[in-house]
């Protein structure tokens, strides 16, 4: 039983003849911009959260080997239990760029990294025992206080500059030995001139603040040398609240991550109706619809319909599509062949569900009105185009038609009937009374509680998840 999406499939030939969002002409314009790059370069790729990012970076990590560059794919977030971004970092040099040259080569190579890891080990270390023991003696010796104080702002001062002068030579070092390292990388590659190392951090933005921003610190001040170019993959909107946990609510946060990005890049936002269709091919859905018998079928493209056009109007992640997609795919592996699953009513339901809990579960049990939901789907941008199309429409008609009450729903579907008729209504208002009054015979015969039907088998699923609630 397929319950969630497998992970896409990412060939070294054809990294993206598995890509659903048609991202190949952003990865191919990426490609060429880093290829031209020589100086020390912070390229960041900004899309909010769930929205496919770090699959777009393993297909294009694929792409920028296949033609000749050195990567490193480096995922912050699951290496932020380490207390030293820089640790990290310099771990993940060692163990993705070798230098597959000649046996000197390699030498020298391998003195290089450990140059890197030296002098790498001592930007690492923190104030010494004896700074720490200058610095509490005058509070644990009030005898001459005075005189002790003189004494210890000074020799705190004297530290303080070798200390500068120290890490300041290390910094030095440290560069000349990635410089080294990276040349020394580059010696094995055929292109003339050579391309940069990329090195690709990806997550970034789902670190530990502290993690975070000391990393970006690291790369901007450490690694700026030649021939290597970082790319961060980021939601900007995201690590901008990190900045802000640690340095204040006040502090413009976008100027900030300025000193450290020299220009970002923005993926383009994915369309949701090829989503939508990949999606019904990816959880095994398509052989599911095709197996069900007589007019059931037909729940297959409302179901489509439906959810990618919600999707669009709630501005969903792609996370929160494919967790909605984990819904679908148990409501419809539970349902016998011969149930109807009402398409359009299903994915109009577990969308509400996921934007907003509340008034689903209001209407599903019989607490909220249908112009409740109808005037919270019309309250989102572009609400009143989207529901005044025909998919709006039908989503109209089983909203009335699922109101759990069977006397109030009878009533509210004989007003639709009435109103559809009358003259004394606006002409363009009685036209939208009549578009969901005649869907109301596209209802099977045996129709009666759908909504009741329905919000049973949906509930049923967090039997088996945990889903984020609300987005």
């Amino acid at each position: 039983m397929r319950l969630k999406a497998p992970p896409i499939e990412i060939s070294s030939k054809n990294p993206f003849e598995h890509d659903l969002l048609n991202r190949a002409e952003s990865a191919n314009v990426l490609k060429q911009f880093v290829e031209n790059l020589t100086e020390p370069f912070v390229l960041a790729i900004d899309s909010p959260w769930g929205t496919g990012k770090t699959t777009f970076l393993k297909m294009w990590v694929e792409v920028l080997r296949a033609s000749g560059f050195r990567c490193l794919y480096f995922s912050a977030w699951e290496n932020d239990f380490s207390e030293s971004p820089l640790v990290s970092l310099i771990g993940e040099i060692g163990s993705s760029l070798d230098h597959a040259g000649d046996k000197g080569s390699q030498t020298q190579f391998t003195e290089n990294f450990q140059k890197v890891k030296h002098f790498g080990a001592a930007l690492v270390k923190t104030a010494t025992p004896s700074l720490i023991k200058i610095a509490t003696a005058g509070v644990l010796d009030l005898k001459g206080f005075g005189e002790e104080l003189g004494k210890l702002a000074e020799d705190i001062a004297k530290k303080k500059i070798e200390k500068y002068e120290a890490d300041k030579n290390t910094i030095h070092e440290f560069r000349k030995s990635l410089a080294g390292l990276v040349a020394k990388s580059a010696e094995s590659q055929q292109s003339i001139p050579s391309k940069p190392v990329v090195f690709i951090i990806d997550e970034l933005d789902r670190c530990r603040p502290d993690y975070a921003i000391e990393l970006l610190e690291k790369v901007k001040h450490l690694f700026n040398v030649d021939g290597l170019v970082f790319v961060l993959a980021i939601d900007k909107e995201q690590l901008g609240h990190s900045v802000q946990s640690l340095y204040g609510a006040g502090l413009n946060s976008d100027g900030y991550l300025r000193r450290f990005i020299d220009l970002e890049y923005s993926l383009p936002k994915p369309k949701a109706q090829l989503f939508v269709q990949a999606q019904f091919e990816r959880f095994g859905l398509n052989t599911l619809f095709s197996r069900r018998t007589g007019d059931t079928r037909s729940d297959r493209p409302t179901l489509e319909e439906a959810v990618a056009g919600l999707f669009s109007l709630f501005d969903f992640p792609l996370r929160t599509q494919e967790q909605c997609f984990t819904q679908i795919a148990i409501v419809v592996r539970t349902t016998p062949h011969n149930f109807y699953l009402h398409g359009t009513q299903l994915g109009t339901l577990i969308c509400l569900r996921a934007r907003n809990r509340d008034l689903y579960f209001r209407y599903a049990e019989g607490h909220a009105e249908p112009k409740e939901v109808l005037d919270y789907l019309r309250s989102f941008p572009g609400g009143d185009k989207f529901m005044n199309s025909d998919l709006g429409a039908l989503i109209e008609m089983y909203l009335v038609a699922g109101i759990r009450d069977s006397e109030a729903r009878n009533r509210a579907m004989l007003l639709y009937q009435e109103q559809a008729k009358s003259q004394s209504l606006d002409g363009a208002l009685r036209e939208r009374f009549r578009m969901v009054a005649e869907r109301f015979r596209w209802l099977p015969s045996t129709t009666q509680d759908l909504t009741g039907y329905l919000f049973k088998r949906i509930e049923f699923t967090h039997h088996f998840i945990k889903l984020d609630e609300g987005v």
